[in-house]
């Protein structure tokens, strides 16, 4: 019996040690594959749509990440899941991924009056000056939607669309999707930018909504030359 409880003791030991063994590689590699393409822990995190936390948790070895997020990470980083999950040493199982990080300056609404910022945003030639005067945001290449250049995060400074967006918060903005009602946009009314609840009650007027009660929902004229929607929100973040 002795015998018995001392070698299945001795087991236990050994796939407890090897287990240790594989999240430390593990978290090696995800440090390694990061860095080789440039990418910060917190570049990573938002566009796997992970916390920061989880994140430093599996790089610090206190947490193994599952298969499935193996696999999401892998392909961002642009290795393959069996050399990130350690079944593998062999370099060559490097994989390319042809998928490009799209990057997304984060605006305040006092940016939007600056002048030319919108055709900044969307010049091929003018984005990358433009973007190293900004905080950017990293875009999942997998989602269509992000692949317009013109795209842009806006930074909530005020609780008028609470609590469903709130203060701090990230809205994406993608100024060529056409919204359709109950959805969020970035609209541009008496000399004001806003994040609103679109509505449409009627053939001639839109309404703009804020889902705080404190601030007032605005009913416009579509013909009014001094409104327009700059553009749809297709992405909320928050900082958990």
């Amino acid at each position: 019996m002795y015998m018995l409880f001392f070698n299945l003791y001795t087991l236990v030991i050994f796939m407890w040690n090897n287990f240790m063994n594989v999240r430390e590689k593990v978290a090696e590699r995800i440090q390694l594959a990061r860095k080789k393409i440039g990418m910060t822990q917190s570049e990573l995190a938002e566009i796997c749509g992970y916390s920061r936390g989880r994140l430093s948790n599996w790089e610090g070895a206190t947490r193994m990440p599952s298969a499935q997020e193996i696999h999401k990470m892998a392909k961002i980083l642009k290795v393959s899941p069996s050399w990130l999950f350690c079944v593998t040493d062999d370099i060559s199982e490097y994989e390319t991924y042809s998928g490009q990080l799209i990057m997304a300056p984060v605006l305040g609404m006092t940016d939007l009056i600056k002048p030319n910022v919108f055709d900044n945003i969307a010049d091929p030639d003018k984005r990358p000056t433009f973007l190293k005067n900004y905080n950017v945001v990293a875009l999942s290449p997998d989602n269509s939607v992000f692949e317009n250049p013109k795209i842009f995060a806006i930074n909530i400074s005020d609780n008028s669309m609470q609590p469903e967006i709130r203060e701090n918060d990230l809205v994406i903005i993608n100024p060529d999707v056409n919204p359709v009602p109950a959805q969020f946009v970035l609209a541009f009314y008496n000399q004001q930018y806003s994040i609103r609840k679109y509505r449409k009650p009627n053939d001639t007027q839109i309404e703009l909504v804020s889902i705080n009660s404190d601030w007032p929902n605005q009913l416009i004229d579509l013909n009014s030359d001094k409104f327009s929607i700059i553009g749809t929100v297709i992405e909320l973040r928050r900082e958990l």
